[in-house]
């Protein structure tokens, strides 16, 4: 297992791959040094498509990135490695918010930045990319956050922003809300979250190698994504069996309401698991970092396999879907082992980055009813051989096949009306075999990239 978010690394060097293909706009402006970023804040969803970049007084993007809010300031979303500090002002208007920031998975950046005291509001997701504590003080003069045993807390809806105590301090009794990733990677080993706490964040105790218990309040009323993602050591949840929305069984935290899989526990898959039946559907990043699962089966009725699902599962080599399956979301797959892959028959869709970086995959069985590959989804798969693009999918997405250096072949079909930069950073392009009058051919001549007619020798 990667000790650091090396996923997240990797969603870096894809950012930074989509900036220099050819590609549709980014949705903010890239700019030299900050193309790296550009598109890791592309990445953060469509209520970041307003974000810019900072000018300088020759009119060039700068060192920060950000969103107008209603109120007419400005929320920081991105800072460059060169600009790694929270301006008071950007483009002469007055800053107040961090938002979700890009900055993904920067070991370089500074861990001892002061919060300054114009900041009024940090979001719960602030430091969801980020691989380390940027704050390590907080500006006397700043009323709303403070920091109290090695904690960043947002002092007025109690909530823990981040943690840089290492566990050796106990949560604030006070505590309603731990944000995202607030306490990744910190040394706990048995823990009683506080009564009265409402709300866990998404991957927030992600990569706590050394817990092995964790107890929650029936006060919590609310858990985002898998907040126990990559904790291998956690044997036992304790939770009332009357907790009002959550609970746990047969090693699976689960919601009552719609009988989700949140978190999958690694001490209880062993290296086989079923997934039982009475699981309706599996939530973003439940199995994630698993490192025993080698074989998984998923019952029918599963329509979905979600953001993060199995990400870096990295001896996972066979899994059996059922036809059921329409998606298959960002970073599904990411790092797992597979040789090769039977996707499903009822399959509509490959999400961003879905297999990616699965290095020994040499084989992928596509399902006729195919219609969309997104961005990046076989990147970095760089046993892939041969690709057979099924009819009747519609359109390959940027960089869909890049880095995949062993890549000779790929047939592509009629339907196909929409292509991306699909082979940047392959070693040599692979032989494209299409029909001469079809998208497919035309977009080969105009990239220089050899096509051949079906039947024909190469």
């Amino acid at each position: 297992m990667k000790k650091q978010l090396s996923f997240l690394l990797i969603l870096s060097i894809f950012c930074f791959c989509v900036s220099a293909a050819p590609a549709e706009a980014p949705l903010v402006e890239p700019s030299g040094f900050q193309c790296y970023w550009n598109d890791a804040v592309w990445e953060l969803g469509p209520e970041y498509e307003d974000a810019r970049w900072s000018k300088n007084e020759s009119g060039l993007s700068d060192q920060h990135c950000y969103v107008l809010l209603e109120d007419g300031t400005a929320e920081i979303v991105d800072m460059s490695w060169y600009g790694c500090w929270i301006p008071e002002t950007v483009d002469g208007i007055p800053v107040t918010a961090i938002g979700l920031l890009g900055i993904s998975d920067r070991l370089d950046y500074p861990s001892d930045l002061e919060l300054p005291a114009w900041i009024t509001r940090i979001s719960e997701d602030a430091f969801r990319y980020a691989a380390h504590n940027l704050f390590t003080e907080v500006d006397p003069a700043n009323p709303y956050f403070a920091i109290r045993n090695g904690m960043l807390l947002d002092l007025r809806n109690h909530t823990l922003l981040s943690c840089m105590n290492g566990g050796s301090s106990p949560l604030p009794a006070d505590l309603e809300a731990i944000g995202c990733r607030a306490l990744a990677g910190v040394r706990f080993e048995s823990l009683s979250l506080p009564d009265g706490l409402k709300r866990i964040g998404s991957l927030a105790f992600m990569y706590c190698g050394s817990l092995t218990a964790v107890t929650i309040p029936d006060s919590v009323t609310e858990i985002g994504q898998n907040p126990f993602a990559a904790c291998n050591a956690l044997e036992e949840i304790r939770i009332s069996p009357d907790h009002p929305v959550y609970g746990f069984r047969d090693g699976i935290l689960y919601r009552k309401a719609d009988m989700q899989a949140v978190s999958i526990l690694s001490a209880y898959t062993g290296e086989a698991y079923t997934l039982p039946g009475w699981i309706r559907s599996v939530g973003p990043y439940a199995f994630c970092g698993n490192q025993e699962l080698r074989e998984v089966r998923l019952h029918d009725g599963i329509t979905e396999i979600p953001e993060g699902a199995f990400l870096e599962c990295e001896s996972l080599a066979d899994i059996r879907f059922p036809d059921s399956v329409e998606f298959i979301g960002p970073d599904a797959f990411h790092g797992c082992g597979f040789t090769e892959i039977t996707l499903p028959a009822g399959l509509r869709e490959l999400g961003v980055m879905a297999f990616s970086y699965c290095g020994s995959l040499e084989e992928i069985r596509f399902p006729a009813g195919l219609s969309a590959i997104h961005e990046g989804a076989f990147a970095g798969c760089r046993s892939l051989q041969s690709v057979v693009v099924p009819e009747g999918l519609v359109s390959l997405d940027d960089l869909v096949f890049s880095f995949c250096d062993s890549l000779v072949s790929v047939v592509i079909p009629d339907s196909v009306g929409s292509i991306g930069s699909i082979f940047s950073y392959c070693d040599t392009p692979p032989t494209v075999t299409a029909n001469p009058d079809s998208f497919a051919a035309r977009y080969c001549a105009d990239n220089k990239i050899d096509c051949v007619a079906p039947g024909s020798a190469e």
